[in-house]
């Protein structure tokens, strides 16, 4: 295993310790831990431990706040602390969330989650999506913006915030702008080569990463929400950032996933630390190494909250706009209210067809999108190329043109395949998509001019 030089003295100074072994007294370890290190005192933020209803009972949260901070509504982000999802608490995470609030001005909500094994999955999840629900839900009080949330997780707590993420979006919000999964774990099947790769047990190796589902899941089956790299579809889901350990059972697990994300037209960003253990930072918090890493990943969760979108921007959220679309043909129908006007102009063409036009509502389209499987099931369209975007911003909200190619397929008669290929050209208005043009490709297609 090659190590960083300036961890080797540390990984040296660790002893062989399996935390699965016996959650309770790796708990009682943690916390005598965290109680043996001196207060934190910062006068740049503040600090408040709060409890809200959770799907449980009552569940603790910590509030972080930046110290003097204007009227103006500040960007949110929920984290969720690592563990291997037996231990941890709410000190666990807190030089995290201090970085974050400091970093990007940011309110941060730490979740004190229900533990494995006494409470195995879904426990856990539906503490996380109960508080970011609950945070947006109650953002005036909180003085927080509701269009700039985002989910941050280490370790378990990163399968967490991706688990999240992709309910987000599944059950129609809330919408959120950025997850920040650090050291991340995705997987239980844990059948990726970096498992057996890392066997030193002084860091988590394969023994613990396969271990720490069998707690957490239970008697129970993974889904994706339990192991987001189980997700047949991981389309729509909000920019990522990765922080990957090289020297980390779970190296490739985040790796796999960080190309599928890119791969379905997510905007991803990789920062593989090299000759780094888990977790490395929390034990050598001052080393050269984790300041830079630190810093990466706090630089761009910084840049993901800021507001308003500015026109250096607006190609990044025209794909973003694109890519709503393109889930709605594939049937995620919960998205027709959200992102399109109440009446929809549609212009289609084809080979040999004249061009048409029908004003929609939403729920039209759903009901159209919806019948048009029924015929032809098995549609599936994919962004093929690049995005033209031609966007402008007023009060933070998009206007303008975003055109892409696409091309799509579906089962034909006889079972054969039948490949589609042609262009989109969304007009957005106030940030709705308010007019569609599609194009198919081939000879006779028609094109338009605007």
């Amino acid at each position: 295993m090659r190590i960083a030089p300036e961890l080797a003295g540390v990984l040296a100074a660790l002893p062989a310790f399996d935390p699965l072994a016996d959650p309770v007294t790796t708990r009682a370890y943690l916390r005598a831990a965290f109680a043996a290190k001196p207060p934190v005192t910062d006068a740049r933020l503040t600090v408040e431990d709060a409890v809200i209803d959770g799907p449980a009972g009552e569940l603790p949260i910590r509030f972080y706040r930046p110290s003097g901070a204007a009227d103006a509504a500040l960007p949110a982000v929920l984290y969720f602390h690592g563990g291997a999802f037996i231990s941890g608490d709410l000190d666990t995470g807190d030089a995290n969330c201090r970085d974050i609030c400091l970093a990007t001005h940011a309110v941060v909500v730490s979740v004190d989650y229900r533990l494995a094994p006494e409470h195995p999955y879904p426990a856990a999840f539906d503490d996380c999506f109960a508080a970011l629900r609950w945070t947006a839900d109650n953002t005036r009080a909180l003085g927080v913006d509701a269009d700039r949330l985002a989910v941050a997780g280490r370790s378990a707590g990163a399968a967490l915030a991706a688990g999240v993420a992709l309910a987000a979006r599944d059950r129609g919000g809330p919408a959120l702008v950025h997850q920040l999964l650090l050291a991340p774990t995705f997987d239980d099947r844990c059948d990726q080569p970096s498992v057996d790769e890392i066997t030193d047990p002084r860091v988590i190796d394969g023994n613990a990463v396969r271990g720490m589902w069998l707690p957490y899941l239970g008697s129970g089956q993974a889904d994706q929400y339990a192991a987001p790299a189980r997700a047949a579809d991981l389309g729509g889901l909000p920019p990522a950032y990765l922080m990957i350990c090289e020297q980390d059972a779970l190296r490739d697990q985040g790796l796999d996933y960080a190309r599928r994300l890119t791969a379905a037209g997510v905007p991803t960003e990789i920062h593989l630390v090299p000759g780094a253990f888990h977790v490395f930072d929390g034990y050598a918090p001052n080393s050269p190494l984790a300041g830079r890493a630190t810093a990466a990943w706090t630089s761009a969760l910084a840049s993901a909250l800021s507001t308003p979108p500015r026109d250096g921007d607006a190609r990044r959220t025209g794909v973003e706009i694109y890519d709503q679309w393109t889930r709605l043909w594939n049937l995620d129908l919960a998205l027709a209210e959200e992102i399109m006007a109440p009446e929809l102009t549609l212009r289609y063409a084809q080979p040999g067809a004249e061009v048409f036009d029908k004003i929609r509502t939403p729920q039209q389209l759903a009901a159209a999108i919806t019948a048009f499987h029924k015929v032809r099931p098995g549609l599936l369209f994919t962004p093929e190329g690049e995005a033209a975007v031609d966007l402008e911003f007023v009060d933070g909200r998009p206007n303008g043109l975003v055109a892409r190619p696409y091309r799509a397929s579906r089962p034909g008669d006889g079972g054969r395949e039948v490949a589609v290929s042609g262009t989109d050209i969304l007009r957005i208005s106030d940030g709705l998509i308010s007019e569609v043009w599609s194009v198919s490709g081939g000879a006779g297609g028609r094109t338009f001019n605007y």
